[in-house]
């Protein structure tokens, strides 16, 4: 699987406040953003209402988390103005660059 470990640590730490590579708690957005990268390279998408449930997180937390990360510019939410949970999550498309290049240098 993707191995993400430091080349967005930066950007988990100025949003979280913390150092993600070294603290446990720290991994927050982590299943997130690896859910959407894996979901992403096989072509499926994933709306609001399942992303909790790819990424292993309580709902609460993960759209308390995928806030932080869209104000961040590290994924992008495409409303569903007649259901808001329908909306689609995708990672942005410098956040995939990112991780592209990183998974190649893995």
């Amino acid at each position: 699987m993707f191995h993400a470990k430091n080349f967005l640590a930066r950007s988990f730490a100025e949003i979280f406040g913390r150092r993600r590579e070294n603290d446990a708690a720290s991994t927050i957005s982590s299943p997130l953003v690896d859910a959407l990268y894996v979901r992403e390279l096989v072509g499926l998408g994933t709306r609001l209402r399942e992303l909790h449930e790819i990424a292993g997180l309580s709902q609460t937390e993960a759209l308390k988390d995928i806030s932080k990360l869209e104000k961040a510019g590290i994924v992008v939410i495409e409303p569903d103005f007649l259901d808001a949970f329908n909306s689609h999550v995708h990672l942005s498309s410098e956040t995939r660059s990112r991780l592209d290049r990183a998974d190649r240098e893995a």
